[in-house]
């Protein structure tokens, strides 16, 4: 038995091979990925978000099994981490530049204590206020619906600085006009923000709703935890205003000054009761202070390991990756408006991370090292929910150059198999991927959806720009996507082990095969979507930034059913054929059951108007 070049002799899965049988050897590879699943997506991680700590320990993590495998780790300054910067949270610069006090009647009060009475908020702008105060509730004013509620009617708040309550009312109602239980694109930090700045305010204090109060208590206390937050907020005004947190304690203690007998639980409890709003100026005060942000700079890594290749194909690589990080505690890229929570990130992209180590160990285990093959770089790619930021480090820095690197496989977002269906992206990127990818499906009964682009939303896209043939395997958008829901019990492990001998088998090809691929250009840009088999088009192109309510239309493709029928971009979907909807998945799934020929009734709100729209369906 010979060993591979890129293995320790002293390796312990060397010691492994030497004294198991091959049946062994292939046992349990569900078990494996379920428990490098259970830890990447655990609560311990914290969301796998740069500067939460669990990114490190996951990079630590794979660093420590493909060591454990004897891969080559040895790849930057005998690391296998490629280390770089990126941009971090924005933060409060120095204390004193960041102040708040109440003026009464011309005098000015103590100053608030930075980061224990108020705290400023990341998504405003840096700027000294001066200003009268208005209490305006939620911050709300619903215009995209026909049920009417408005938190500034009646009230002037040009020149002046407000104070919004987190949230949205009665949002323990499973009934609420503002999506039930669920966060509506109204609770959402950047809309509120966005709200304020059209009507006039120079600037936003906000505070906790009373359930985000309770959740953030300090254990054991009634102490309230202030958020950093931070929300890229869609429509938030390109000309920001200056925008602090301050504790619900002081709130009340302004009310007690200003309108005695106000409190803000009495508020909400009011608005919850019949939706009303309940604004007011607070007379003779002015929020008098300064907020000074600064972008911080976080540490991260791409974790990088190989196998050397071998014979006349040694200096040609193919790189097989996933990214490792995701969203965090919340904040921007987050689907879930205003949570701090753990998302575990168990789909997206743990599944992913954990596919790629199976696949790493499948290769460690050979021994026909003697025939020509290429060098397998596996790559986990940290940054990618930040703009692809691992990748394009990596292919701006390679530690194999890229104009010998013949082919990337991507892994992101495949834990979810449904049906034997599996997306595949980059089949038109070579000549000879169509022809692979249709001997995967056969080989293992899948319904494979081949999809030709090579530019799309995941890490394959930096080295497709650099004109390298790649594949993305994907399984599909869910309701769970970027929300803390993506967990570990939604995972089908079992498709993963489906998937990890898949791109064995087409790592192991692509390392073999003398023929390089050839790269071809592919025009347009892949979607992430369902694989759910078209059967009819209608023929638009949906925002994933979803109102939680209903789904905005982002384009109409020229001479669709949609044009035909008069839909428009900037539309928003209520419901298809008489069932409410609140995300584009849902849109989809409907869809997919009607055939060419069929009529979809959509009702839309565009504007202020609410209209019925019928389409007849053309071909997929």
């Amino acid at each position: 038995m010979s060993v591979p070049q890129c293995l320790l002799a002293d390796s312990p899965i060397i010691a492994e091979r030497t004294s198991s049988s091959q049946s062994e050897l292939a046992l349990k590879a569900e078990e494996r990925l379920a428990a490098d699943l259970r830890f990447l997506a655990s609560d311990d991680m914290r969301g796998r978000g740069p500067g939460t700590g669990g990114l490190e320990k996951a990079a630590d993590y794979i660093a420590q099994r493909w060591q454990s495998l004897g891969l080559q780790t040895q790849i930057f300054q005998d690391s296998p981490f490629q280390e770089f910067t990126i941009p971090g949270d924005t933060q409060a610069s120095k204390p004193e530049k960041n102040r708040l006090q109440w003026k009464m009647d011309e005098q000015l009060e103590p100053p608030l204590v930075l980061n224990h009475d108020f705290r400023p908020v990341s998504i405003g702008a840096n700027a000294s206020v001066n200003a009268s105060v208005a209490f305006v509730g939620y911050g709300i004013s619903n215009n995209k619906t026909n049920w009417n509620y408005d938190d500034y009617a009646g009230l002037d708040v040009q020149g002046k600085i407000v104070i919004i309550l987190r949230k949205e009312p009665q949002q323990e109602d499973p009934k609420s006009p503002f999506d039930g239980t669920k966060s509506s694109r109204h609770a959402l930090y950047g809309t509120k923000m966005a709200n304020a700045k059209n009507h006039g305010a120079v600037g936003v204090i906000f505070v906790n709703d009373h359930l985000s109060a309770k959740n953030s208590a300090v254990s054991g206390t009634d102490e309230e935890t202030l958020p950093g937050t931070e929300d890229a907020g869609k429509g938030l005004p390109n000309e920001r205003i200056p925008a602090l947190f301050i504790t619900r304690k002081n709130l009340n203690a302004l009310f007690d000054r200003a309108v005695p007998g106000q409190t803000v639980e009495a508020i909400e409890q009011q608005i919850d009761a019949d939706l009303k709003p309940r604004s007011f100026l607070l007379p003779s005060i002015k929020a008098v202070g300064e907020v000074s942000l600064e972008k911080t700079q976080l540490k991260v890594k791409n974790v990088v390991a190989c196998i050397p290749g071998s014979g006349t194909l040694a200096e040609e690589t193919v790189v097989i990756g996933a990214h490792y990080d995701h969203v965090g505690m919340g904040g921007p890229g987050s689907l879930a408006p205003g949570t701090i929570e753990v998302h575990n990130g168990a789909d997206d992209n743990a599944s992913g991370t954990a596919a790629l180590m199976e696949v790493a160990r499948r290769f460690s285990l050979e021994d026909h090292f003697d025939e020509p093959r290429r060098r397998l770089v596996f790559i986990a790619f940290t940054g990618e929910e930040r703009g692809l930021l691992g990748s394009r480090h990596y292919v701006a820095h390679p530690r194999f150059p890229i104009e010998k690197t013949v082919a990337m496989i991507n892994l992101d977002m495949v834990g979810r198999m449904a049906d034997r269906q599996l997306i595949v992206y980059g089949t038109g990127t070579a000549s000879s991927f169509d022809r692979m990818i249709d001997a995967m499906s056969q080989r293992h009964s899948l319904n494979i959806s081949k999809q030709i682009e090579g530019l799309g939303p995941s890490d394959h896209q930096p080295f497709y720009e650099q004109k390298v043939p790649v594949l993305h395997l994907f399984t599909g958008l869910h309701n769970d996507y970027h929300r803390p829901s993506d967990d570990f019990d939604k995972i089908n492990v079992a498709g993963m082990v489906t998937i990890t001998d898949i791109v064995y088998q087409l790592g192991s090809d692509l390392a073999k095969n003398p023929a390089r691929p050839n790269y071809l250009a592919v025009k347009g840009r892949a979607n992430i979507r369902i694989p759910i088999e078209r059967k009819a088009k209608l023929g638009i192109r949906m925002s994933l930034n979803d109102a939680g309510s209903a789904v905005e239309i982002a384009t109409v493709t020229p001479g669709s059913p949609a044009e035909n029928a008069g839909l428009q971009s900037g539309d928003w979907i209520l419901s298809v054929d008489g069932d409410r909807i609140a995300n584009p998945e849902k849109v989809s799934e409907r869809l997919a059951k009607k055939s060419e020929g069929e009529q979809v009734k959509l009702l839309i709100q565009r504007g202020q108007q609410q209209l019925e729209v019928k389409a007849k369906l053309g071909p997929p």
